[in-house]
């Protein structure tokens, strides 16, 4: 029984080994060199939000709880339609993190995510989406300081193949567009309340 156990945590320590863990990431501080690949050809800004950001496509060097993720294309589909993630950052000189956006275009990892988040963060607040190939859902994370936002939406590929095209998104609370100073920017809630408005 103890050798089954030893070998047990083992392969649990390979399969670990190597991947940073998204959950463990602190706001404020500065992204380590380990943590992503922060290189002058990772700089992008983020589409929805505005955010500076270092993005990568290997995410066989993530995971998310006990989720982990890997370097994918969705075959036969538009450039957009492949697993990635932006790391936010204050600017590019401080690396102060702000939070993330993931995109998951593989269909087991984004439905294994949601399971994860469900089970570790409870139900979510379910939001009213755009069209019924899309569903929203929001956690508020007081005491992690948290907003939790996902989104997920029934895509195709170029021969009309569907697959599902999951995004999770965690941000500081209180952080607004583009990460202004200017209270009258909407903050990333009240961006994410315009799209998807509660539900009655």
């Amino acid at each position: 029984m103890k050798k089954n156990v030893i070998i047990i945590i083992s392969i649990i320590m390979i399969s670990c080994k190597g991947q940073t863990d998204l959950e463990l990431l602190k706001f404020d501080e500065k992204l380590s060199e380990k943590t992503t690949v922060i290189q002058e050809s990772n700089k992008a800004v983020d589409g929805i939000y505005g955010f500076m950001s270092f993005e990568t496509s290997k995410l066989n060097d993530y995971r998310f709880g006990d989720v982990s993720f890997t370097e994918y294309q969705v075959p036969n589909a538009y450039s957009y339609a492949k697993s990635n993630i932006y790391f936010y950052v204050e600017n590019y000189e401080s690396k102060k993190y702000l939070g993330f956006s993931l995109y998951l275009a593989k269909n087991d990892e984004g439905d294994k995510l949601i399971d994860y988040l469900k089970r570790k963060y409870g139900a979510p607040e379910s939001r009213n989406a755009m069209n019924e190939d899309e569903s929203a859902f929001f956690w508020d994370l007081k005491s992690d300081n948290a907003w939790v936002f996902l989104t997920k939406r029934i895509e195709k590929t170029k021969d009309n193949a569907k697959f599902n095209f999951t995004n999770l998104v965690i941000v500081k609370q209180g952080t607004r567009v583009e990460n202004s100073k200017d209270e009258n920017v909407f903050t990333i809630l009240e961006r994410f309340n315009l799209a998807y408005p509660k539900e009655e």
